[in-house]
């Protein structure tokens, strides 16, 4: 019988932020509704420049969610969950953050195509939809697993079940529920 190592859960770096977003496009490599949202419209960019202004993007979002310290990984960023939670307190450095953050998000979305913004827009308005729905005011006082992702060649080791526990964990801890979002 084979014994596994417990699996260490820390906090990502911003030194990890490289690494993190080539997991992260390795993970989401073959992902169904990224093919439909990005990659598999007629008119869709094959130059490389949509990957590159998503990588500048995401790197953006990390190091904004590292100095919040709501994003953990396992081991070489072998895995990663960003996790928001019910009591989020944002000071003056985070409203300037987050303000600048959005002109990685239109330089973005200003690189996608018609179709691709079509559907992009048609799939976020279900997914609001659902979410009111299913979770109505509730979704307020709850934690949010904003992302989850594992390197393909290290699924199912278990680190992503890990990674949502110790949000679990915290949630449980706050009294609060937990949404994958």
């Amino acid at each position: 019988m084979k014994i596994s190592e417990p699996t260490v859960i820390r906090k990502l770096r911003f030194g990890d932020i490289p690494e993190a977003i080539r997991m992260v496009e390795d993970a989401f490599e073959e992902d169904p509704l990224q093919h439909y949202l990005r990659r598999d419209t007629p008119d869709a960019d094959t130059t490389g420049h949509f990957r590159q202004s998503w990588r500048l993007s995401l790197g953006a979002n990390l190091a904004f969610i590292i100095r919040k310290g709501l994003v953990w990984t396992v081991g070489d960023s072998d895995a990663m969950v960003i996790y928001f939670p019910a009591d989020l307190v944002e000071d003056d450095l985070d409203k300037i953050i987050k303000n600048a953050l959005p002109l990685f998000t239109v330089a973005q979305a200003n690189m996608l195509t018609e179709q691709q913004r079509q559907r992009q827009t048609a799939f976020a308005a279900l997914f609001r939809q659902a979410v009111t729905e299913f979770l109505g005011d509730r979704v307020k006082d709850m934690f949010e697993v904003g992302g989850l992702a594992t390197r393909p060649s290290k699924q199912g080791r278990g680190y992503g079940s890990a990674l949502v526990k110790g949000v679990s964990d915290l949630a449980d801890a706050a009294r609060c529920a937990t949404w994958l979002g």
